[in-house]
C-alpha cells in the first residue's frame, strides 16, 4: 500500500485534472446536497474552512449559511493550534497561514460554543470508513480530538479512496458528500 505522502500526491492530481466546468458542477451539487440535509438544517453553527486553489468550493455555503442566521466560524491557526473565529459576513476574512482566507483575530472572536454545530472539514481524500487524508499538518486532527463536533468532510467522488493509511492520532469524520451521495461511516444516507 502507498504511504500518505504518496496518497497525497496521487489526490492532488485527481483534483487538478478536474474540469474547470465539471468542478463547477460538482461544487454545485455538493452545495445543495449539504444545504439540504438534515444535518446542515438541524445545526445552528456551521465551522467551515475557506476554500482554496482545487478543493471543494467552500464559498456558497459560507455565504448560505450567513444569509440563514446561523454562526459561521472559519479556521484560524496559530503555532500548532487551530481555533475556529466567528464570522459576520465575508468582509471579515483575509489572508492569513499558508495563504489561506482567515478571520482576523484582533476583529473576530474564538467560536467555542460547539452545541448543534457542524464542522465542514477539508481533505485530499476519504474512504467509507470515515478515515481522512489531510495536508499533513494535523490542524483538524488536534481540534477534533479535544473537540467533540459532527463531522462532514467535502470531497469528489473520484477522491474516495478504498482505504487510508492512518496513524494513531488520525481522527475520523462522521459524514462523506460527493457530488453524488452523502455517506456515514457504515452506510449512505439520504440528503
Amino acid at each position: 500500500m502507498m504511504n500518505k505522502s504518496e496518497f497525497r500526491k496521487l489526490y492532488k492530481a485527481v483534483r487538478k485534472s478536474l474540469g474547470r466546468r465539471e468542478k463547477h458542477d460538482f461544487d454545485k451539487s455538493i452545495f445543495t446536497s449539504l444545504v439540504n440535509s438534515s444535518l446542515f438544517q438541524k445545526s445552528k453553527s456551521v465551522l467551515v474552512y475557506v476554500s482554496v486553489n482545487d478543493e471543494v468550493d467552500t464559498a456558497d455555503i459560507i455565504r448560505f449559511a450567513l444569509k440563514e442566521k446561523k454562526n459561521v466560524a472559519v479556521p484560524y491557526c496559530s503555532g500548532n493550534k487551530m481555533d475556529f473565529l466567528e464570522i459576520h459576513s465575508e468582509d471579515d476574512l483575509s489572508e492569513g497561514k499558508f495563504g489561506i482566507p482567515t478571520a482576523d483575530p484582533d476583529k473576530c472572536k474564538v467560536f467555542n460554543d460547539f452545541r448543534d454545530a457542524l464542522c465542514i472539514v477539508p481533505g485530499l481524500s476519504f474512504d467509507n470508513f470515515g478515515n481522512r487524508l489531510g495536508y499533513g499538518g494535523g490542524f483538524y486532527d488536534r481540534f477534533l480530538e479535544n473537540n467533540k463536533i459532527t463531522t462532514v468532510g467535502l470531497t469528489y467522488e473520484r477522491c474516495i479512496s478504498k482505504i487510508i493509511p492512518t496513524e494513531k492520532y488520525d481522527i475520523g469524520i462522521d459524514y462523506i458528500l460527493t457530488e453524488k451521495c452523502l455517506r456515514n461511516s457504515k452506510e449512505e444516507v439520504s440528503t
